[in-house]
């Protein structure tokens, strides 16, 4: 008969890591990204969560391969020039009481 050892968690040091498969999902540079399937262990007690080290090694070398989208630019605020006067001179008028 065989047994496994599943590892201990290491934040509530009570439960059992478990592997499933999740989505992973994180901010890089700016960008959301969301990749589902990804193995993670979880813990059956405090649902502490890990993915695995090989998986997301993979991701980041995948992102920086990739770089920032090229749509990106889109998202600066564009400061458009105006003249003081013309501001002065569009001013709604105050009506009196």
């Amino acid at each position: 008969m065989v047994t496994t050892v599943t590892p201990s968690c290491p934040r509530c040091l009570i439960g059992q890591l478990d592997m499933n498969k999740t989505t992973y999902s994180c901010v890089h540079q700016g960008v959301f990204l969301s990749i589902p399937n990804m193995i993670s262990w979880t813990c059956d007690i405090c649902q502490y969560q890990e993915f695995d080290y090989d998986a997301i090694t993979q991701v980041e070398a995948l992102v920086g391969q990739l770089g920032l989208p090229a749509d990106l630019d889109r998202r600066k605020t564009k400061l458009t020039s105006f003249d003081e006067n013309d501001i002065l001179d569009k001013r709604p008028s105050r009506l009196k009481p």
